[in-house]
């Protein structure tokens, strides 16, 4: 985990602002204090404005996708011609998925990928490092169960890997990729993670090695907790180096990106749309605007057009709900959070009557963008899931009005208590719900309630997000707030290295937790299981940098959303 820099010292926030509210006394009387509201110091979506302008040329739209549909009969055949050579198949399965295309050939890959499942024990035993390693990634990331000894042919007698294989850089790398889906008690695959991390890295040293830039990314980014859309373009410059590429797939690659990417900012035009209509950066000035970055949050990680009303939701309810944290973050006093918390629970449009005005514009609001998704549900006749996604939004009001009775009580809860609490803040159980309603069918009311029961995928991604956004927090702006960091170091005398050494242990025992919840047979459908997998990316990918890109403004996150939203491939 040290490829994170938790270090940074960004500016971030905070003004405040007074207000005079009552204090009721116990003997009766009221007194009036001075409150000081937070104001977040951060200015709105530089770009917004890019989007709103935004028009799709339909007629060119139409011909690139009619382009794509006859390279992807090209690039099927070249697949299905691969069968023969297993190796072959696996390293073009790889290059499918690196490109951000393996999507359109999700059946064949999974026919091949069982097939490859169904005689691991014997091809297992006669290949490379590298041709073990990559199928055993392969194979573990679709949820196929491969046992992990059967890396045990390449230790020697001292049952210590074998210092043959050192000089085998491609084995090592595809080693090192295959160890990052390992579960917990997986002993070999976290021998295997050290032996080629202490490899890898004199590679690294070794300038002019034409392999060491490929390693050094590798070590900061690993493939199976950062592949993403923010590496499409990467991997296809990459891909059009090789001189014995396939020219058909590196037109459908480029293609493809463009298209998606025309999808993409078509989405953004009608978010910022509806955003502005809302007109709820001017209402609530003193919290984040930040419509553009969120919607970037969630389509790194879920890009594919399938996805397409999934991103929407998800973004109008984290800008909305991005506001309502700031409010119970410090601008709420505790009466009024009181106020709020109570209209959420009681989940009732009449409840604006008993809300303070600045309120009331951002309550209703959530409510429409909730009224949205249960449309959704009532039309393909899933009614009875409505409860389980406005009870998914009230577990997070409750977690923010519980840290905000901390805050202004200044109580210092226990390590365990807070932690605890944070979890659950973090709001990633009602995206958990939304992607449960826009998967469709596959997600039964039995499904709601495995969700509803904060199982060990969802605790994951939960514990992955709040833990990595939290150590994304400038030590100097740790002073006189909560957060998961203090909380520790207060708890256990420890210091802030130390602190941020064990929550990065967490982290990777998060991750360990998802790799095992992906191993069929699951208890739930593999899709929902891939989906928690996939969004979990995101935080590593957002807070890599060390800094929280929706509080700060950021130029290194702008520049990511540049390439991804509006910089096409020249094809």
């Amino acid at each position: 985990m040290d490829r994170h820099n938790f270090r940074i010292n960004s500016s971030s926030r905070v003004k405040s602002t007074a207000a005079t509210v009552a204090v009721h006394q116990n003997n009766g009387s009221v007194e009036h204090e001075e409150f000081a509201r937070t104001i977040i110091n951060s200015s709105p979506s530089g770009w917004a404005d890019h989007f709103f302008s935004y028009t799709l040329d339909d007629e060119a739209t139409q011909a690139i996708r009619k382009e794509v549909e006859r390279l992807k009969g090209k690039v099927k055949e070249q697949l299905l011609a691969a069968l023969g050579d297993q190796l072959q198949w696996l390293n073009y399965v790889n290059t499918l998925e690196l490109l951000g295309v393996a999507y359109h050939f999700e059946k064949e890959i999974d026919k091949g990928l069982r097939s490859i499942y169904e005689n691991y024990n014997i091809w297992s035993q006669e290949e490379t490092l590298y041709h073990v390693s990559l199928g055993f990634r392969l194979l573990r990331q679709h949820g196929f169960h491969v046992p992990n000894d059967i890396f045990m042919k390449f230790k020697d007698e001292k049952d210590c890997f074998k210092e043959s294989l050192i000089a085998d850089v491609e084995g090592m790398l595809a080693l090192f990729e295959a160890s990052h889906v390992r579960a917990h008690r997986e002993k070999i695959l976290e021998e295997a993670l050290d032996f080629t991390i202490t490899h890898l890295k004199s590679v690294v040293t070794q300038a002019n090695y034409p392999l060491a830039t490929r390693v050094n990314r590798a070590l900061k980014r690993p493939l199976h907790r950062f592949i993403s859309r923010l590496d499409h373009k990467h991997y296809i410059h990459a891909y059009e180096t090789d001189p014995f590429h396939d020219k058909a797939l590196l037109k459908l690659a480029k293609l493809n990106f463009n298209m998606v990417q025309s999808l993409h900012k078509k989405e953004l035009n009608n978010l910022i749309s509806w955003w502005k209509g809302k007109n709820l950066a001017t209402k609530l000035p003193f919290a984040r605007d930040r419509m553009v970055e969120l919607y970037g949050y969630y389509t790194v990680a879920l890009f594919e057009p399938q996805y397409s009303a999934l991103r929407i939701a998800f973004s109008k309810a984290s800008a909305t709900i991005t506001m309502i944290d700031d409010i119970y973050d410090g601008y709420g006093t505790i009466e009024e959070l009181e106020l709020l918390t109570e209209a959420f629970e009681r989940w009732d449009k009449s409840c604006i009557n008993q809300l303070p005005d600045y309120m009331k514009s951002i309550y209703t609001s959530h409510l429409d963008a909730f009224g949205e998704v249960e449309q959704v549900l009532a039309k393909e006749g899933r009614s009875n899931c409505i409860e389980y996604t406005r009870e998914a939004m009230k577990v997070i009001i409750r977690s923010y009005f519980q840290d905000a009775k901390w805050r202004l009580g200044k109580c210092n809860p226990t390590y365990e208590e807070y932690s605890t609490n944070a979890i659950t803040s973090i709001a990633c159980g009602l995206v958990s719900t939304f992607c449960l309603i826009f998967l469709g069918e596959i997600a039964t009311v039995e499904v709601f309630e495995w969700a509803n029961q904060f199982p060990k995928a969802l605790k994951a991604y939960n514990g992955i997000t709040r833990l990595l956004n939290d150590m994304s927090i400038p030590s100097k702006q740790r002073d006189g707030m909560l957060s998961t960091i203090i909380t520790y170091m207060k708890h256990f005398n420890a210091s802030e290295e130390e602190a941020i050494e064990e929550h990065c242990k967490q982290v990777d025992d998060f991750w360990k937790d998802l790799n095992q919840e992906m191993l069929q047979p699951s208890v739930v459908p593999m899709p929902i299981i891939t989906c928690h997998v996939r969004l979990s990316r995101s935080p590593e990918i957002v807070y890599l940098d060390g800094y929280d890109p929706f509080t700060v403004d950021h130029q290194c996150y702008m520049d990511k959303m540049k390439k991804v939203f509006i910089d096409p491939l020249p094809v």
